[in-house]
């Protein structure tokens, strides 16, 4: 599809295939030595995310092993419950790592997917650009670029889901072959794409669905390239069209029945777009995130919408400046020319419905203000499309480095590899990279009293998991999901991330965020009728900013001071001894 001539692979370089797997995991684990350092008592990443994602990588292998449905659980929101499949499922990576869930536990598991994500993903983009270029240098180069991002590393920090970025490269690698190449045979390749497809579905909808938009784009700008011969053999691509939307359709085919035909399905925008898109001047400014960041970028940085997680869009003057010269230099072949309008355009689209620079609005509409309104693409976050930006540029990467390679010159070649160094050095993560303890009360750890617990019984803990804490969700995936809860961060009907309203989130979430006052009887009784309408058998406070708050209206509601259990406190029968005042 994008290839002016197929690079003779000679066989003495196949060494080349594990060894860049190999070389691409040592980086990976040098990143992240900090946690590694501690495993199991540290996570990759900051406090927040991570947490809720720890709860979906755990529930899937928990739902199997008690012979229940993976894309539902009523463990948090009960009664109502959840639908798996409208949140961070991760319904692939959790069984296929349930060995190592299962015995080093679910930080370690959530480390080990984190590692392989950049590893994994340069890996896979290193493999799609060996189909451009002959030098396996070059095509490492570029797989280093992709899976080492700042878009990866970025979103390394709690968004395992968009970290696992191996099919758009394979999605890329597959699809020349389809349309272009034709060197397999049509069902073999068909198979592999419907496979790869499906796998994308139960790890990362929104990544499934934005690498389908940038599909789109880069099919449409090769198009334009090849012009007439885009696709070489139209039956060969029909065949294979159809084994990979049949294959795809076999093993996807309930998952997505459950999603939009089953329980608590969730329509609409989940995230408003413009919140979480691109600021123009995100390319060339870096953020605390990269090593040698100037402060006074940083600041410019910090007037970015969003947030630094989805500060992932960053290339640098050196880096842009590079691929401007392999443009230049490369123009006659189709595969710089495709890689740089790909890259180009895809930019554009990152942007968001709306333009910002440096924070500020411009009331300028972009092309993604007539798509984002489309169902399935009204949930892709315009600035995640930066991922399919690093597409393009890998490849000009490889190519550029490729053709200082073959000129033969040393000269040429010296000035390509110091310019490529000085880009790379620009975008270099910023080291140590962070790490949270993943410490909890010793309450739900093996061996503490969370296992008087009765198994499915309701549990109250505090402080309160809602859209702004997913902790007792933590805590409850530690236990071994052993409780339900009638709270939880979780996308619903609304959409929202929060539990149905009640008086009991309105009360410890009050105490949380500084509330001091003790509610009224009103309130009071309303709780009341909440725990006993959700069956609530524990109560359990924990260390929260609003504990000891927590802890002096819980004694009141229930009438008796709490036991003292692995640093929490616990009402075990919260039967009310007298009526609230």
């Amino acid at each position: 599809m994008l290839t002016d001539q197929p690079p003779a692979v000679s066989s003495s370089v196949s060494w080349a295939v594990p060894a860049a797997l190999t070389v691409y995991l040592l980086l990976a684990v040098l990143l992240f030595l900090r946690s590694w350092l501690q495993p199991g008592a540290a996570w990759i990443g900051i406090e927040g995310d991570p947490k809720y994602v720890m709860w979906f990588l755990g529930w899937t292998p928990h739902s199997l092993a008690h012979h229940e449905v993976p894309f539902f659980s009523d463990y948090v929101h009960y009664p109502t419950g959840v639908n798996v499949m409208w949140n961070v499922s991760l319904l692939a990576p959790a069984a296929a790592l349930w060995p190592v869930t299962g015995s080093l536990g679910l930080v370690t598991s959530y480390n080990v997917l984190i590692t392989l994500g950049p590893s994994l993903s340069a890996w896979c983009m290193f493999l799609a650009a060996r189909r451009y270029v002959q030098s396996a240098l070059a095509a490492w180069c570029g797989g280093l670029l992709y899976g080492f991002s700042p878009y990866i590393v970025a979103q390394s920090l709690g968004h395992l889901h968009m970290t696992l970025a191996m099919f758009p490269p394979l999605l890329l690698l597959l699809l020349d072959e389809i349309l272009a190449r034709q060197h397999w045979r049509p069902w073999v390749a068909g198979l592999l794409l419907g496979a790869a497809g499906a796998a994308q579905l139960m790890t990362s909808e929104e990544l499934l669905a934005s690498t389908a938009v940038a599909a789109l784009v880069g099919a449409a700008i090769a198009a334009a390239v090849h012009r007439r011969d885009a696709i070489r053999n139209v039956r060969h691509t029909l065949i294979a069209g159809v084994w990979a939307v049949a294959t795809a359709l076999v093993l996807s085919a309930y998952p997505l029945y459950y999603q939009f035909r089953g329980p608590l399905q969730v329509r609409g925008s989940l995230q408003p777009p413009s919140l979480f898109s691109n600021d123009l001047l995100t390319f060339v400014v870096p953020s605390d995130l990269v090593q040698f960041a100037p402060l006074e970028a940083v600041h410019i940085a910090h007037t970015f919408i969003g947030n630094n997680v989805e500060e992932s869009g960053y290339f640098g003057i050196p880096l842009l400046l590079f691929l401007l010269g392999v443009t230049i230099a490369g123009r006659r072949s189709r595969t710089v020319q495709w890689a740089g309008l790909f890259a180009a355009a895809i930019a554009l689209l990152s942007l968001g419905p709306v333009l910002h620079s440096a924070g500020h609005i411009l009331q300028l509409q972009t092309p993604w203000a007539a798509l984002w309104r489309l169902p399935v693409v009204e949930n892709i976050l315009p600035a995640r499309l930066a991922l399919y930006c690093y597409i393009g540029a890998a490849l000009l990467v490889a190519v550029g480095l490729e053709l200082a390679l073959r000129s033969g010159g040393r000269v040429r070649l010296a000035v390509t590899v110091a310019a490529l160094a000085v880009a790379f050095a620009a975008i270099f993560p910023s080291l140590p990279y962070p790490s949270t303890s993943a410490a909890i009360p010793p309450f739900f750890l093996p061996g503490g009293e969370a296992a008087r617990i009765p198994e499915r019984s309701v549990v109250l803990i505090t402080p309160y998991s809602n859209a702004s804490s997913s902790t007792a969700m933590f805590w409850q995936a530690r236990a071994g999901y052993r409780f339900k809860m009638p709270e939880g961060e979780a996308y619903v009907p609304g959409p929202t991330l929060d539990p149905p309203p009640s008086a009991l989130q309105t009360i410890l979430v009050g105490f949380d965020q500084g509330q001091t006052a003790m509610p009224n009887a009103e309130l009071r009784t309303q709780a009341l009728r909440e725990l006993r309408s959700w069956m609530v058998s524990t109560v359990v406070v924990g260390p929260s900013p609003g504990e000891a708050r927590d802890r002096q209206f819980f004694s009141d509601l229930l009438g008796q001071p709490p036991d003292e259990s692995g640093g929490v406190a616990v009402w075990w029968h919260p039967l009310p001894v007298r009526a609230p005042t």
